[in-house]
């Protein structure tokens, strides 16, 4: 008898574990997109902000969309660099980046994705 109940407690322990974690499967699963790509509408900051000139430029896809990018001409270029921010911000993370770009003197062109 006692080894019924020691039984039966162990069974709820694994299904209560089971279910915790299929939950946390599913919720992550239906928001994975909220994980893997978290940047905010806001724009902060601009190159401005950081004492360079650019200038806004917007690229219209085929499929009807705009991108929003910038191009900070370097004094003097060498090259010029099209640089992507990535998945942790929008276009106006990453103002370090640009500043070091200019001060190696490559122009920037920066995608908003």
């Amino acid at each position: 008898m006692v080894y019924q109940k020691i039984l039966y407690g162990v069974v709820a322990l694994v299904i209560g574990i089971v279910i915790i974690y299929g939950s946390q499967a599913v919720y992550l699963y239906l928001n994975q997109s909220r994980y893997v790509y978290f940047p905010t509408r806001e724009i902060t900051a601009n190159p401005s902000n950081i004492g360079l000139l650019y200038e806004d430029v917007t690229i219209k896809t085929s499929d009807e969309i705009n991108l929003s990018s910038w191009y900070v001409l370097a004094e003097k270029p060498r090259r010029v660099m099209l640089f992507f921010h990535g998945n942790g911000s929008n276009i106006s993370g990453r103002l370090d980046l640009i500043k070091i770009f200019y001060e190696l003197r490559l122009s920037t062109f920066k995608r908003n994705l």
